[in-house]
């Protein structure tokens, strides 16, 4: 408010530095680097994105698997992906896939937990798939419930209707 009115330039509160308000493209690309150098490994899966875009997907790829060794979720998941559908002169290999995707959904990624369970669910291990459905459904993932609403219609008799989670149990009451 006083910067404005004594038309004085807006610093940060913090380090008294001045402001740099939207970027061009060469900037941000170099604080980007610059995050690179010292193993932030959410810039490296942003620059890995900001390389997928581009259509520089080798890059990409290169960017995520830095990011994935250093841990990052998001970027395990783009690596499944990537090794699942076998993108950008990447071989095809769901093992590799399922390892990512694995790494991430145990870090927490929704989509990546919502994956598992689809995949165990076409392969038909409904046990797996459930679990993996009812933990994306905990964390939010409203299309997990409609595919536990099918597996439960599958495996009707394994469940026993006392144990069920709180979201099968509305499932289970609407079927009756």
């Amino acid at each position: 408010m006083r910067e404005q009115e004594q038309n004085l330039i807006s610093t940060c509160p913090f380090c008294r530095q001045p402001r740099s308000f939207p970027q061009e493209e060469s900037v941000k690309e170099t604080d980007l680097l610059k995050r690179i150098e010292v193993n932030d490994p959410i810039a490296m899966r942003n620059m890995g994105k900001e390389r997928y875009y581009q259509g520089r997907i080798k890059d990409a790829f290169k960017y995520w698997g830095k990011g994935a060794a250093l841990g990052e979720v998001g970027s395990h998941y783009e690596l499944a992906v990537m090794y699942w559908e076998g993108e950008g002169g990447v071989e095809k290999d769901m093992k590799k896939g399922l390892f990512h995707m694995e790494k991430a959904a145990i870090g927490g990624h929704l989509a990546a937990r919502y994956n598992l369970g689809t995949y165990n669910h076409n392969e038909g291990r409904m046990d797996r798939a459930v679990k993996h459905f009812i933990i994306a459904a905990t964390l939010g993932c409203v299309d997990s419930i409609d595919l536990l609403k099918e597996c439960y219609k599958t495996l009707r008799q394994c469940f026993v209707p006392i144990r069920l989670p709180w979201m099968l149990q509305r499932v289970h009451r609407e079927n009756q």
